[in-house]
């Protein structure tokens, strides 16, 4: 398992609609596969996959912004459309290509790429020293 955790603290990290996701082609790399399976498989189960919830559709605009910003993820100029998983739709991946490589590496996403972008997210949320400046101005106002 150390060497799954290893393997996937090296992803880019790419953030879309709020969480971490992760391209076909990292995901495909990491479950020891090729992308086109990953590709036969959505095709073969779309009516499983929800768009929004189990991966983003990256198109145009949205796709020439990733592609400039996530050198790692080597987005190919020919490319004209994205899918970005989630962590539930890679799930359903690791599942459909039933390989314990595929499950090892699911649970190292899910513990050290997925998890901990939720995690650090939280922490984001909390004030900081400049949110509470206001206050203590306010409070130090009235106390004099």
């Amino acid at each position: 398992m150390t060497e799954q955790i290893a393997q996937v603290t090296g992803l880019p990290i790419i953030i879309w609609s709020g969480q971490r996701v992760t391209t076909t082609e990292l995901l495909a790399r990491q479950y020891g596969t090729e992308p086109r399976r990953i590709t036969d498989n959505f095709q073969r189960n779309k009516d499983r996959f929800i768009e929004g919830k189990h991966y983003h559709r990256a198109a145009s605009n949205d796709l020439e912004i990733l592609r400039t910003s996530l050198r790692g993820a080597q987005i190919s100029k020919k490319a004209r459309g994205l899918l970005l998983w989630t962590k539930r739709g890679a799930a359903r991946h690791a599942k459909m290509l039933e390989t314990t490589q595929a499950w090892d590496v699911f649970e190292a996403l899910e513990d050290a790429y997925f998890e901990r972008g939720e995690e650090r997210e939280k922490f984001e949320l909390l004030s900081t020293v400049r949110d509470r400046e206001p206050i203590l101005i306010d409070s130090v106002l009235i106390m004099t």
